[in-house]
């Protein structure tokens, strides 16, 4: 009987290689790919310094993929530091001097994990005294300073260990100031040691130097000196004024009293202003209804934006020229006849001359920021100068026997209040335009015609016009009533 022999097929040989494929895998006993453990290598973290940024990474090794995730397991961290699941940093600025214990745990797929216990060291900073100097010692003057020291942990206890003190001054221990009023001139030199709470202890060399006062006379200035020079007043009631204002209980030194912005020392009999030059920060000064001549002291005081000179004796006031920040200026009542000064005192709103002895006015062309002008009782003939201060809503004229041209105020339309009372004027018709104006006193005139207060649009009720010792007609004035002004005169 004859056999045949069958080629076999493709499909007969991949079935036959997987079941040899298989066979081998089954008598190796294999059940797919094997991991190491997971396992942290971080055995120890560095100790950190409390204030000081700290950053460590915790490492492990092993598992079946290339993330870890970390967590606290037991303990806590030292405030002020964060552990970081998603790569195990350690960082953060710690708060807390200690040792402190915890564990930590790491995940890695569904199962395979491992824990750690550890520790952290935070010290506090090291302990330094950060003052280097001293300043020097006045005799007779009180003196405090006090010593600085930065580290440590708890509170800082001071003492000296080597030399001393000089004579009348203490170190409290507690405060690090050094305090008391020195006596004895000479150099001390000792050494202060301060020890914190946590046991640390630091040293540092200093001295102090005891040295006499230097006394000013009343003309120098501070800037010529250290602060601990001793300022003077040519007037002794000014210089109590000055202590006064400044709370000083002993010496008007130069750094104190450089600080001063106030002083009033109104009607306080004072003759003389020498010494007042060293106020340099005075920003406001009222020195009214006194004896004062020379103002030559005042020229140093260019921070001044008030200042009340009424009811002296002063004649020259070119010292004021250099103040270019006033901004209100009262000369009234004194013996000044040339106010040239002013021109260039730009910042002025409020100026104050009446009662003084001023007859040319050309000079206030300059301060156009005025509205407030007070020029009564003096011997003013020419405004012409006022023309141009066109901001001005107060003027006051009054009692200028020899003024009778105010033509020069037609364009001042800010006007709101106007005294003109007891000069010679005749001839009104510059107010017409004047409509801004709520209060006109042109008492003690030769006015008659009043047809420019009449056209006048901005007067009416509410509105007042003094009229008094003039030669308007009655009629004239019920007419200017029948405009709802007030007005004063002998008409009823």
């Amino acid at each position: 009987m004859r056999i045949l022999a069958l080629a076999p097929s493709k499909a007969a040989f991949r079935f036959v290689g997987l079941l040899l494929l298989f066979a081998s895998l089954l008598s190796c006993g294999g059940t797919g790919p094997s991991y190491d453990p997971v396992s942290i290598t971080t055995t120890s973290l560095a100790d950190a310094v409390v204030g000081t940024e700290f950053g460590q990474y915790l490492t492990a090794t092993g598992g079946d993929g290339p993330y870890y995730t970390w967590a606290l397991s037991s303990g806590t961290l030292p405030p002020g530091l964060t552990l970081y699941a998603a790569n195990g940093l350690v960082a953060g600025t710690p708060t807390t001097a200690g040792v402190w214990n915890f564990t930590v745990h790491v995940t890695i797929g569904d199962t395979q994990t491992a824990t750690k216990a550890l520790s952290i060291t935070i010290t506090n900073p090291a302990l330094v005294i950060t003052t280097s100097s001293l300043p020097n010692g006045v005799v007779g003057m009180a003196y405090t300073q006090y010593l600085t020291a930065t580290g440590g942990g708890g509170s800082y206890t001071w003492s000296v260990t080597v030399g001393s003190l000089p004579v009348a001054l203490s170190l409290d221990a507690a405060t690090g100031g050094i305090m008391g009023t020195p006596s004895v001139v000479g150099s001390n030199p000792f050494t202060v040691q301060v020890a914190s709470g946590d046991g640390q202890t630091a040293e540092q060399a200093l001295s102090i130097t005891v040295i006499l006062p230097i006394v000013l006379e009343p003309s120098e200035l501070c800037s010529n000196y250290p602060d601990y020079a001793i300022a003077t007043f040519e007037d002794a009631k000014l210089e109590a004024r000055v202590a006064l204002s400044v709370g000083a209980q002993e010496h008007l030194t130069c750094g104190l009293i450089s600080g001063l912005t106030r002083l009033s020392a109104h009607k306080a009999s004072i003759t003389s202003s020498v010494g007042i030059q060293n106020l340099t920060s005075l920003y406001y000064l009222y020195l009214s209804d006194n004896s004062i001549t020379n103002i030559w002291p005042l020229s140093g005081l260019t921070s001044l934006s008030q200042l009340d000179l009424s009811q002296n004796s002063i004649t020259n006031i070119w010292p004021l020229s250099v103040l270019t920040s006033l901004t209100y200026l009262d000369l009234y009542d004194n013996s000044i006849s040339d106010i040239s000064a002013l021109s260039g005192l730009t910042s002025l709103t409020s100026l104050v001359l009446s009662d003084n002895s001023i007859t040319d006015i050309s000079a206030l062309s300059g301060p156009t920021s005025l509205t407030s002008l007070v020029l009564s009782d003096n011997s003013i003939t020419d405004i012409s100068a006022l023309s141009g201060l066109t901001s001005l809503s107060y003027l006051i004229l009054n009692n200028n026997p020899n003024l009778t041209d105010i033509s020069a105020l037609s364009g001042l339309t800010s006007l709101t209040y106007l005294d003109l009372s007891d000069n010679s004027i005749t001839d009104i018709s510059a107010l017409s335009a004047l409509t801004s104006l709520t209060y006109l006193d042109l008492s003690g005139n030769s006015i008659t015609d009043i047809h420019s207060l009449l056209n006048n649009s901005g007067l009416g009720a509410g509105d007042i016009v003094d009229l008094r010792s003039t030669n308007v007609s009655c009629t004239d004035v019920a007419a200017l009533r029948a405009n709802g002004v007030t007005v004063y005169s002998y008409c009823s």
